[in-house]
């Protein structure tokens, strides 16, 4: 499997409400890291990520941008646009450099989102736990 297919793929389920989390966390190594606006994200942080913003939302759909693959490394510039529980809506744009390891999984991400349209309250939902 080429790696911008892991991205997609890994992208696509994570915050699929009917997805198990088990599935999720097949796609990310145990040692995971991420750099998303200044914060880090450790493995079980991550998660707890994962877990929050499908609290917090009803539905998500990400429309990948540009995706570039070099090596074991992947850059991404998609948009994300969600639908809160609360009826409001959100769209993010996104960086991402993903970086892969031998096993497939995905070893590390650095992000930088910007909020493009929605409310300010959710402008940190890429880092949310």
């Amino acid at each position: 499997m080429n790696k911008k297919n892991i991205i997609k793929e890994a992208l696509s389920v994570a915050f699929q409400k009917d997805v198990p989390m088990s599935v999720v966390c097949n796609y990310f190594s145990k040692d995971y890291k991420q750099y998303v606006d200044d914060k880090f994200i450790d493995y079980t942080d991550f998660i707890q990520h994962i877990e929050k913003v499908r609290e917090l939302i009803e539905n998500m759909s990400i429309e990948f941008l540009q995706l570039i693959e070099e090596n074991n490394i992947v850059f991404s510039r998609h948009k994300v646009t969600s639908t809160m529980k609360d009826g409001t809506s959100t769209v993010f744009l996104v960086f991402a450099e993903f970086h892969i390891n031998a096993d497939n999984k995905i070893l590390e991400c650095i992000e930088t989102t910007r909020l493009l349209s929605g409310n300010k309250e959710h402008q940190n939902l890429g880092s949310d736990k």
